[in-house]
């Protein structure tokens, strides 16, 4: 059956799943090397993310329906940017910094995908 852990939400916020269409291509970009892209995302919203490839590719993603809806906005983002982040950062890379490349792009692609989403933020009081 389905069991609900309380993933560091509120007593009383309802947690639920939601699936979000994702071609299969782009899991491996999301997943990351050693799942480093999925960790980070779930790190940076709260949700739990996984992949499914039957019988089409889905995201579902678990949490509050604010956890759900900032990491779909996180992975739509992160999918676009971080290919070219990928590109650039290995052209610049040292072959000794290889291994860093990925958790440094997608740190950064994280961080840019939270700016588009939310531009004021920065700047509340």
């Amino acid at each position: 059956g389905t069991q609900f852990v309380s993933v560091g939400s509120k007593p009383g916020v309802p947690v639920g799943e939601k699936r979000y269409p994702m071609q299969v291509k782009y899991h491996g970009i999301l997943l990351g090397k050693q799942g480093v892209t999925v960790k980070a995302l779930e790190k940076a919203t709260g949700a739990k993310i996984r992949f499914e490839k039957d019988p089409e590719g889905v995201i579902v993603i678990t949490g509050t329906e604010e956890q759900r809806l900032e990491a779909w906005q996180l992975v739509q983002g992160v999918q676009a940017l971080l290919p070219k982040l990928l590109t650039k950062m290995r052209d610049d890379a040292d072959a000794k910094d290889k291994d860093a490349v990925w958790p440094a792009a997608v740190t950064q692609a994280i961080s840019s995908a939270k700016k588009a989403i939310s531009p004021d933020s920065g700047k509340r009081e």
